[in-house]
């Protein structure tokens, strides 16, 4: 309902998308000198290089669509998101999300190689799983990612493809025993940015 708006420097000009007709109607009523849209992110229409920056909360979940500007490797709908406000932002621009942490620990890195071809990860924060539990009601792992886009005469610097991919991590279980899971190499380099205990449970 416009948080990110509200906490914007009251002389930026925002654009928001909200799916949820109540939820935009709200944001819209709480900021009136906002452009909030109601409607589904998939359908916003706007140029490439648009904005100088983006942030939000992409869904999560394994939906595919189809768009032929910005999916047309059918990436689930939390990295197609990712991938369509990299193309909205200008070069130089900044993109902070909120996703899944199946986008930084997926076994496969098709959506991470794809959102590098377009921008530089500065950093990433995992959350605990309880993150969401009082405002959303759910538990799920997610993490912060900060991504500036790449102008088109800048290279892709050494060792900055390291979060492509993912290592064993050993963990221990609910049951007392230990087990090893799969995360991704940045977490691995910067333990620190894992705020909580990484653990597998039920």
């Amino acid at each position: 309902s416009g948080t990110f708006i509200g906490h914007a420097p009251a002389d930026a000009q925002m654009v928001g998308v909200e799916l949820d007709t109540l939820s935009a109607r709200v944001a819209a009523a709480l900021y009136p000198s906002a452009q909030v849209r109601n409607e589904s992110f998939a359908d916003t229409a706007v140029p490439d290089n648009s904005f100088v920056a983006a942030i939000g909360n992409v869904p999560f979940g394994d939906i595919k669509l189809w768009d032929d500007a910005h999916n047309r490797a059918q990436h689930s709908i939390h990295n197609h998101f990712i991938v369509k406000s990299l193309d909205l932002t200008a070069p130089g621009g900044y993109q902070i999300v909120l996703t899944s942490r199946f986008t930084m620990d997926n076994a496969d890195p098709k959506a991470r190689r794809e959102i590098l071809s377009r921008a530089d990860l500065l950093g990433a924060i995992r959350l605990p799983s309880n993150a969401f539990r009082r405002v959303a009601g759910t538990a799920v792992v997610t993490d912060i990612l900060v991504l500036r886009r790449r102008e088109a005469d800048r290279v892709i610097e050494a060792g900055a493809d390291d979060w492509l991919h993912t290592a064993s991590l050993t963990v221990a279980v609910d049951d007392g025993t230990d087990t090893e899971i799969d995360i991704n190499s940045y977490f691995h380099d910067h333990p620190e940015n894992i705020l909580g205990s990484p653990s597998l449970g039920h």
